[in-house]
């Protein structure tokens, strides 16, 4: 038929090496070696991870219960087309395509954890107790005990930050 009376187009490509999307921005190899947990990818959360996404943070996992609502969008790295979406799972999605040796899982996981893992819930605790960095980014007062208790339990390093003009802690 009508295809095989057509050329097949042909494009251009470059080789893009790893040593030049590393070679600018990047943060020094502790940091980009780290397993890094990032508790909340609200308007604080989402931007750090994006922040470690592209200085080539290799190991980084999201963590969030909540979904975008549209009113969220004026100040979250994430869009209109990502609203209903797990905050966490869409922001992975998103930065897994900013550096070339990323990989970056989210979860749509509750903060504080529960006491005892769900099933499916099983790699995001191992995630959680393997990383060598918590980053605590959600104004819950539970879910920064939980891992500053998390941290000092497993011998970690945990920041907890939050922005909240009522914050009591």
């Amino acid at each position: 038929g009508v295809l095989s009376e057509h050329a097949v187009p042909w494009g251009d490509s470059i080789t893009y090496p790893e040593s030049r999307a590393e070679a600018r921005g990047s943060l020094v190899a502790p940091v980009t070696s780290a397993r890094i947990c990032v508790l909340g990818c609200g308007a604080l959360g989402s931007p750090i991870a994006e922040h470690l996404a592209q200085g080539g943070s290799r190991a980084l996992s999201l963590f969030d219960s909540q979904t975008l609502d549209l009113e969220n969008t004026s100040r979250h790295k994430l869009g209109p087309l990502d609203v209903g979406q797990g905050k966490a799972v869409a922001l992975a999605r998103r930065l897994n395509g900013i550096h070339p040796g990323a990989y970056i899982r989210g979860f749509l996981f509750e903060l504080p954890p529960p006491p005892v893992p769900r099933r499916g819930d099983r790699l995001a605790w191992h995630l959680l107790e393997q990383a060598d960095l918590l980053i605590g980014c959600t104004a819950s007062k539970s879910a920064f005990l939980s891992a500053s208790r998390l941290g000092r339990q497993h011998g970690k390093l945990v920041i907890n930050m939050f922005l909240n003009a009522g914050a009591r802690i």
